[in-house]
């Protein structure tokens, strides 16, 4: 037996549960109110990737079929060797069109939220939230 999914990083998009007009959330986020509504209804692309400068935070994905070519794009070329990494931010680069090497942010396809949400890799990231909420 060979598992279907899981087996590198950007698996967590199961593509058996992707589908046109889905959204996905971060779950190591905190998520202001505004950035919530701002996610819900905001429509500009086939996909919206949302997020800080820092990092994604939600996807909107308007056209499932364009979202899984990328992913597999960006998967394929991660397992062949092309490419360091394979998470979202990889994706939002390839349907951009945006080098690999860069961490550049085209506002056409990615909606800066600049407030207090914020994802969090350690515990710092969430005392730091909890510093700018005092």
């Amino acid at each position: 037996y060979e598992p279907k999914n899981n087996i590198i990083e950007i698996d967590r998009f199961t593509k058996e549960l992707i589908e046109d007009n889905i959204c996905f959330l971060y779950g190591d986020t905190y998520y202001s109110e505004e950035a919530i509504k701002l996610v819900i209804n905001k429509r500009l692309e086939d996909i919206t990737f949302f997020g800080t400068y820092k990092s994604i935070v939600a996807i909107r994905i308007n056209d499932s079929t364009i979202f899984k070519k990328h992913l597999e794009k960006v998967r394929s070329l991660y397992i062949n060797g092309k490419i360091d990494e394979c998470i979202g931010w990889q994706i939002y680069q390839s349907y951009a069109n945006i080098p690999f090497k860069t961490k550049e942010i085209d506002e056409k396809y990615y909606v800066v939220i600049a407030d207090e949400t914020m994802d969090f890799n350690s515990p710092n990231d969430f005392n730091e939230l909890i510093r700018r909420s005092k």
